[in-house]
């Protein structure tokens, strides 16, 4: 037994020292996009991340980056995660060796450590962990704490010491509260890890499973909501109390009640240690851990006080509570159990309900003040449409339709009435339910994430149920063909991407027959099944999520805890594997057989197709992308952003790079914070503060406030006076005796003063332009929020101060409607209050910069390199973004007749974003016309039929098969056939015999096309 504990431990460290020099050699030097880049600022600076928060982490690599101080902290960052992405390896190892051991009851130690083996590097190697594994996240610190957990569930069930037993349990819940610091969900192993312990205490019937299965659930939510959160909710009722009644400063109540908790918990444990009372002394022990190991926590609080760029503010009790809960996502508003369908109206008789009054901590003021109006607040829904297990239940207008097109809602038909008239509404049926939660939130955002690992697929582009992105293949064509279509159809493109992997079911059969022989171990076989339910299915039963989801990221690194127990079972496999090659006589040759077998099934095969595609070592794309939007930015600019995906690695060249820290990065959809907008107010780095004037009293409103569109003049609004507007009492509108804010046109108005600075970047722009000193324009929503006033507050504010410059990445929706006065300068907009003259193009540019940005200091290298990882992501974006900034440049230079500038455009454009990495679409077409403008005939023959033919291609790929999503894939055929007749309508003047003769293929297309749709539009 030495010798196998021994063995162990040497392939414990062999392991770990192997997956981390993979993850380590993969790991890029620099920052990626999302999460990852907010993760290295807040980590470095010791900042506070966006919620639930990840405190514990935070500080764990705050002191790990300043060890190795002398590394890049992007560098350091990223192998954080390779590190316990390669201390998890292990622990898989172990628990599938004990596992293996029990069922064979010791009888070949070799096997076991086969099993172990081979389990371990599948999960080392499978896609999700991999790429976790080798940038800034949460994710792989998490699951490294929730399989040491585990782990150690494992050994306090074969443990027979009394003592040595409630070591491990004190270690479990302390763990468990240092888990929430990094990752809230990992609470949830409490569930399974229940099962454990009634199988040692009462054995293991139907009974006693259920019962398990209960306790679980207790403790999931009596650790997370009455401990954890309610602690804290606590805190925060006795700091409104002692600030409000007693006049003490604000948190003393609070720390006071902290203080108070953890001094009865000490006095229960000494109580009932020395009564004897043991049951209640490891409990209250338990609880005292779990606690302490939550204490990270604290840092949100601490740190909040000094006024760091980045971090989340929660400075009181109850601001943390909000923050834990997520409620700025609206996490805390997701029905589970019961709620109301998505077309719900609202009830006739009693429309609005009062809801509860919020309170927040005013400076100003040294007390917590009411910030809402709870009269009327509360939506009412008509109760004839409320629903058991609610998944079609969201309000917001883009779900309203993307719910249809993720399963076919006819409905049950129910009468009511809308504005004194009588209307029909179809509420879906339950059964519609079920089916969206099996097509969409199981089927597509859990088990094509679990196939992606352990079947294969088809590429990293951002799944939104179109054959041409992010499904899931086996490699077999006669299978695959009914998911994505025949391989003779499929472009080339598609077939030869880097991301594309095929591993022909062979580790997902083996996990399935794994799982199988788990069964004679009935403790084994429901734990980790338990395990693998809760973090699979079980987590999106609980976020409950919705088909805008799609518009944000692939999400599968959210489920690899549940891959760990799948991996698992694939190393299992190894026995049956042993065990059928009978035939082989001599065991040790069986053994190497089986080893052979089991190792290019899964981990070899998951290793060599996975390698080019989790290189990143030469990954810069969203470095270089931040760094030129920066670079195209005046001095003290205010760049506004919109989403996550670029605002993160604008934050990380400001915050670790300490680059172009003059520059004020606004993000839009941030500004419905209270304290996002008040940091504004303070001079951060270099960059000077941004001036408000909106009252402390309207940006403390809750929220979820809007403001109702309440058409009153078609007369202009000066934004200037915005505040003025809303601090003014006699502008509200009255609902049911409850004065609301509204808005009261979409006209808008804004004088500019005579500013030197745009004299200055008017004589920059070569052609002639109408002079602007006040701006006129239409902001028209069918209600705003309070980001948007906010934002137009900032513009009025700042506009004669400072330049004020937006980003684009494929949406506008924070450009409040100013799109007409935008000019590109680099790859931002700016806006300068000059206008196009009539009849002449619209498009400003400002060319000598733009010029300067993308051709004379562009640095978007990797794009035109086959030998080099292509992320999908880079090609989307340089796709849908760069190539048309560098067509609007192209076309500005033409008009300005710098044809010789013009063509240098071109062709840059051309060889940076190729056709094989970036392929050919509408703007390059776009780019193809130029050249004809040029008279470079060929040059934009080329490309102009090249992108016709990528289209063409796509839509008879989508229009040969009848595909699964066939609402999502039929709007996107006739996308595709919207811009195929468009560029083939283009080319009339251009080359009127293609032309001709594209014509005729049109016309065939589109009768292929409207017999294709009929089959299947189910409506």
């Amino acid at each position: 037994m030495g010798t196998v504990k021994r063995t162990n431990y040497i392939i414990s460290w062999v392991l770990f020292g192997i997956t981390f020099l993979v993850y380590a050699l993969c790991s890029s030097g620099t920052t990626a996009f999302w999460d990852s880049p907010e993760f290295i600022a807040s980590n470095y600076k010791l900042q506070i991340t966006h919620p639930a928060g990840a405190p514990f982490y935070t500080l764990i690599c705050n002191s790990i980056m300043g060890l190795f101080f002398f590394l890049k902290p992007a560098l350091v960052s990223n192998l954080i995660s390779a590190l316990f992405g390669a201390l998890t390896i292990p622990l898989v190892y172990k628990i599938t060796f004990h596992f293996s051991e029990r069922l064979l009851q010791d009888q070949n130690s070799k096997i076991s450590l086969l099993a172990g083996l081979v389990s371990s590097l599948s999960f080392a190697f499978c896609n999700s962990f991999w790429t976790a594994s080798t940038e800034t996240e949460v994710y792989t610190f998490s699951f490294f704490l929730l399989t040491l957990i585990v782990w150690i569930g494992f050994k306090w069930e074969e443990t027979k010491e009394a003592r040595t037993g409630i070591t491990y349990i004190l270690l479990i819940f302390l763990l468990l509260g240092i888990s929430v610091g990094v990752h809230l969900i990992n609470i949830a192993v409490i569930i399974p890890l229940a099962l454990i312990f009634t199988h040692k205490k009462y054995g293991f019937s139907i009974k006693h499973i259920f019962t398990a299965l209960f306790v679980g659930l207790f403790l999931f939510f009596f650790l997370l909501n009455f401990v954890f959160q309610g602690i804290i909710k606590l805190c925060s009722t006795i700091d409104f109390w002692t600030v409000n009644s007693l006049g003490f400063n604000v948190n003393h109540g609070a720390l006071f009640t902290l203080i108070t908790v953890l001094i009865l918990l000490m006095t229960a444990i000494f109580v009932t240690f020395k009564n004897e009372k043991r049951v209640l002394h490891y409990i209250t022990l338990s609880v005292f851990m779990f606690i302490i190991g939550c204490s990270s926590f604290l840092l949100p609080i601490i740190r909040s006080q000094v006024n760091t760029p980045l971090s989340n503010t929660t400075k009181t009790a109850s601001e943390l509570l909000s923050y834990i809960q997520a409620k700025q996502f609206g996490v805390d508003q997701i029905p589970l159990v019961l709620g109301t369908s998505f077309n719900a109206p609202l009830d006739t008789r009693e429309p609005y309900i009062s809801g509860k009054l919020e309170y927040k901590y005013l400076d100003s003021q040294k007390k917590y003040v009411a910030i809402n109006d709870p009269r009327f607040e509360v939506p009412n829904y008509d109760s004839r449409f409320n629903m058991f297990f609610p998944r079609l239940f969201h309000k917001n207008s883009i779900n309203q339709q993307a719910y249809k097109t993720w399963t076919t809602i006819k409905g049950e038909p129910i009468k009511t009435n809308f504005n004194n008239q009588e209307i029909t509404i179809s509420k879906p049926t339950f059964s519609e339910n079920v089916a969206f939660f099996y097509n969409y939130q199981a089927n597509w955002l859990y088990l094509r994430y679990l196939y992606h690992n352990f079947i294969g697929k088809q590429n990293d582009l951002k799944g939104t149920g179109a054959i041409k992105k992010g499904n899931w293949i086996s490699g077999f064509n006669f299978f695959d063909k009914s998911l994505i279509g025949d391989t003779k159809y499929i472009p080339e493109y598609y077939k030869n991407k880097n991301s594309r992997n095929t591993f022909y079911f062979l580790p997902f059969l083996m996990g399935i027959w794994g799982l199988f022989l788990l069964r004679k171990n009935k403790l084994f076989f429901s734990v980790s099944l338990l395990l693998f339910l809760t973090f699979g299915i079980g987590i999106t039963l609980y976020v409950n999520p919705v088909p805008q989801s799609l518009m944000i990221r692939e999400r599968d690194y959210i489920f690899a805890a549940s891959f760990i127990f799948f991996s698992i079972w694939i190393g299992l496999s190894v026995i049956g594997i042993f065990k059928s090659l009978k035939f082989v006589k001599t065991e040790s040759t069986r053994l190497i057989v089986t080893a052979i077998t089991a190792g290019l099934a899964s981990p070899l095969q998951l290793f060599a197709k996975g390698l080019d595609n989790q290189n990143r070592n030469h990954d810069t794309f969203a470095y270089q992308l931040a760094k030129t939007y920066l670079d195209s930015c005046p001095e003290q600019t205010i760049l506004i952003t919109n989403g996550d995906n670029l605002t993160f690695p604008l934050w990380y060249l400001q915050e670790v790079n300490n680059y172009r820290t003059d520059i004020r990065v606004i993000n839009y959809d941030q500004l419905i914070l209270d304290w996002y907008v008040e940091k504004l107010k303070y001079k951060m780095n270099e960059s000077e503060p941004v001036n408000t004037s909106l009252s402390e009293k309207f940006i403390s409103q809750p929220i979820s406030t809007d403001i109702a569109y309440n058409k009153i003049t078609n007369q202009y609004f000066n934004i200037k006076s915005i505040a003025t507007f809303f601090d003014n009492p006699e502008n509200r509108i009255k609902y049911q005796d409850k004065e609301l804010n509204f808005f009261p046109t979409e006209n808008l108005i804004l004088p500019i003063q005579n500013v030197p600075y745009f004299s200055l970047e008017k004589g920059l722009l070569n052609r002639n332009l109408n002079q602007m000193d006040t701006l006129r324009w239409q902001y028209k929503k069918p209600g705003y929020r309070k980001n948007d006033i906010a934002l137009l507050d900032i513009i009025a504010s700042n506009v004669d101060s400072r330049p004020i410059c937006f980003t684009e990445m494929g949406t506008n929706l924070h450009t409040v409607g100013l799109d007409a006065y935008l000019v590109q300068k680099g790859i931002v907009n700016q806006l300068i209050p000059v206008s196009a003259m009539k009849d002449e193009n619209p498009k400003i540019v400002n060319t000598n910069d733009t010029y300067a940005t993308l051709i004379e200091k562009s640095n978007f290298l990797k794009l035109n390199d086959n030998e080099t990882k292509v992320t999908d992501e880079a090609t989307s974006l340089s796709k849908t973004v760069l190539r048309r900034k560098y067509y609007f440049l192209a076309q500005a230079l033409l008009e300005e007749r710098k044809y010789d500038k013009a063509l240098n455009v071109l062709e840059f454009a051309k060889n940076q974003f190729p056709n094989d990495n970036v392929p050919y679409g509408e703007f390059a077409f776009a780019l193809g016309k130029l050249y004809y403008r040029l008279n470079k005939v060929d040059n934009g023959s080329s490309i102009c039929k090249t992108a016709i033919n990528n289209v063409e291609q796509e839509i008879k790929w989508m229009t040969s098969f009848n595909p699964p999503n066939p609402i999502i894939n039929v709007r996107h055929a006739n996308y595709l056939f919207k811009i195929y007749g468009q560029m083939i309508n283009q080319m009339l003047p251009l080359d009127k015999a293609y032309f001709e003769e594209k014509s005729i293929d049109l016309k065939a297309i589109q009768k292929h096309l409207n017999r294709w749709k009929k089959k299947n539009w189910p409506y």
